[in-house]
């Protein structure tokens, strides 16, 4: 019998994390766990509490940006991505990158590159090359050099992880100044995506406009893989769903959906508090962390009845996955598209999906959950 995860951190990678979350969720909703020394939100309520505290900050109030990223690109691309920064600075961000996207129109391009990219490199690599040529076809990167996007931001990714040894944090650095070369050189003629940011983002400066560019590629890069490889784990374990999408393939965005309130790509996040105050309850002082288990929100009983059962069509689905309030992902339709193209084209391929649980492990994160293969784990 699996043992349950001892802690949240474990959990991420943990085989079958969901009974632990759902126990958490409902027993323990807000608690300080000594082990972590950090508060721990797992239920709705906390953790939509403190996504909308005024107490809370998306850094500590003393290192803004991370002391290993100083004095490199990564600290500039880090210090001006609209989901680091708070306040006034923040809602002018988020609203000129959420007009942005709004009513961005991805399927043309998810569905050419995902009929493209799965004969030629197979679906254990699909999840972590189709959602950068989307997005970087978009941003209007030129295709001879779409090939070098996932390379960049998978250093990029490891660069922005705590766990990041020197070697990774410097090749991860030489990856954010490389990426912000290539979309300094892609504004001397925007097209698309990158020319409505570019308009919407006049006002705030050209270092905004640029990293919020490879901001876009950075989040698409790992949260849409982490969806696509859940989603491909899904089908592989329930012949009667790859029946009922080749037949219903418009019902792939309730799937894409119910995959992400389960297998929530991005487990976990964490806020800061600036100053002393109440949160769920509890009295919290300036300087205290708070991981906000998002996964474990999605499988709330009281906002989710009957969590642990995969429901196409649920109703009134309640996603924490993307976050709430002010800091909610505004790429949340990309992301589907770009998911739900590439699950589509699997099935229409027909894949093994008996293949899909063979050699299966889960990239060593502490807040993502990115299933990953023998055959591309390195």
């Amino acid at each position: 019998m699996l043992s349950p995860p001892k802690t949240p951190l474990e959990a991420v990678t943990h085989p079958d994390p969901g009974p632990y979350y759902a126990h958490l969720a409902t027993d323990t909703p807000f608690y300080f766990d000594t082990k972590l020394q950090s508060w721990v939100a797992s239920s709705a309520a906390a953790v939509t509490e403190v996504l909308g505290s005024d107490l809370c900050r998306v850094r500590p109030p003393s290192e803004p940006i991370p002391a290993a990223l100083f004095g490199s690109s990564a600290a500039t691309l880090f210090g001006t991505l609209v989901r680091m920064t708070d306040e006034a600075s923040h809602a002018v961000l988020k609203k000129s990158v959420s007009r942005a996207l709004e009513g961005r129109d991805s399927s043309r391009w998810s569905a050419h590159w995902a009929g493209v990219l799965l004969p030629l490199e197979g679906w254990q690599t699909l999840p972590w090359t189709l959602p950068s040529y989307v997005m970087g076809s978009l941003l209007g990167v030129a295709e001879t050099d779409l090939a070098q996007m996932p390379k960049l931001l998978k250093k990029l990714a490891y660069c922005f992880s705590p766990r990041s040894g020197p070697n990774e944090l410097e090749r991860g650095k030489q990856a954010a100044a490389e990426l912000l070369t290539r979309l300094e050189v892609l504004l001397l003629e925007p097209q698309g995506l990158l020319a409505s940011l570019e308009r919407e983002l006049a006002a705030q400066g050209r270092a905004v406009l640029v990293a919020n560019a490879v901001g876009l590629l950075w989040q698409a890069f790992e949260a849409t893989a982490g969806l696509l490889a859940s989603g491909l784990l899904r089908l592989s374990q329930n012949p009667e769903l790859r029946t009922t999408l080749k037949t219903n393939p418009t019902q792939i965005t309730d799937f894409s959906l119910e995959v992400l309130r389960t297998h929530s790509p991005i487990q976990n996040t964490r806020s800061y508090v600036a100053r002393a105050g109440v949160l769920a309850g509890q009295r919290v002082q300036a300087g205290d962390a708070v991981l906000l288990l998002l996964a474990a929100a999605n499988l709330d009983s009281r906002v989710n009845p009957d969590p642990l059962c995969f429901e196409l069509g649920r109703r009134n689905r309640t996603l924490f996955t993307f976050g709430i309030g002010p800091h909610t992902c505004p790429g949340q339709v990309l992301a589907l598209s770009i998911a739900g193209a590439g699950l589509l084209e699997c099935l229409r391929s027909r894949i093994d999906f008996l293949e899909v649980q063979q050699g299966l492990t889960y990239r060593t994160s502490v807040n993502a959950r990115l299933p990953v293969w023998t055959e591309v784990s390195s």
